[in-house]
């Protein structure tokens, strides 16, 4: 399943996202405002029991006062689409109601938990965890106030198993040369992992540039 957001559209004034989803089988297009996204984690952080701030994947800021609209809608899209991809990524949060029911799915949808890997699929689900990964680091990036309890649960529910599957289906290929270079690639989405969980955090009395803020007397 993969998400994009390509346009929006002005009516009485409000911007609507378009949100096209694509699934396996089909594909289909909501219309979605950004105060739907910050309620869907508003209503998402109550059923967990955690404050707004502590959510794992950031929305993009209300209020982006330095840009004009047309750069704001347009950071909006990607920091949207990046948002429900993760979200749909989190094996602890995809199935909840609260999300089917944003993406406009099924009650009884499910996000399939593990897919079996194959030969002809290997190459795939590999590209699917570095995207991933890639994804996780572009938000270390981004944001200060990372989730590290939340990073740490992803990577040992998501990643660790994706990646171990990965390589025991490489392990039990029977072309040798294939092999290695399955199992060469593992090793660097294993070392990816490793960096992402290493990565030193910025403190947040800390610039983008690395220098300290100035705290107001």
């Amino acid at each position: 399943m993969s998400i994009t957001i390509p346009t929006e559209t002005d009516i009485d004034g409000s911007t609507f996202y378009q949100i096209n989803i694509k699934l396996p089988l089909r594909s289909y297009s909501i219309k979605k405002r950004y105060s739907d996204f910050d309620n869907l984690v508003s209503t998402l952080c109550h059923q967990i029991g955690i404050n707004h701030k502590d959510f794992p994947y950031a929305l993009p800021p209300k209020k982006l006062t330095w840009l004009v609209k047309r750069s704001v809608i347009e950071e909006r899209k990607k920091g949207l689409a990046r948002f429900l991809n993760s979200l749909i990524s989190d094996s602890s949060l995809r199935n909840e109601p609260e999300v089917l029911s944003f993406l406009q799915l099924p009650k009884n949808f499910k996000f399939q938990q593990k897919p079996e890997i194959r030969d002809e699929n290997w190459h795939e689900m590999y590209r699917k965890v570095k995207n991933e990964l890639n994804q996780e680091s572009k938000v270390l990036d981004a944001e200060v106030n990372v989730n590290t309890v939340r990073l740490r649960e992803r990577v040992r529910n998501d990643y660790e198993p994706q990646i171990d599957d990965l390589q025991k289906s490489a392990e039990a290929g029977q072309d040798n040369d294939e092999k290695v270079k399955k199992l060469q690639l593992v090793v660097q989405l294993q070392n990816t992992l490793y960096q992402l969980q290493s990565r030193p955090r910025p403190s947040p009395w800390q610039d983008s540039k690395g220098g300290n803020r100035r705290t107001k007397n």
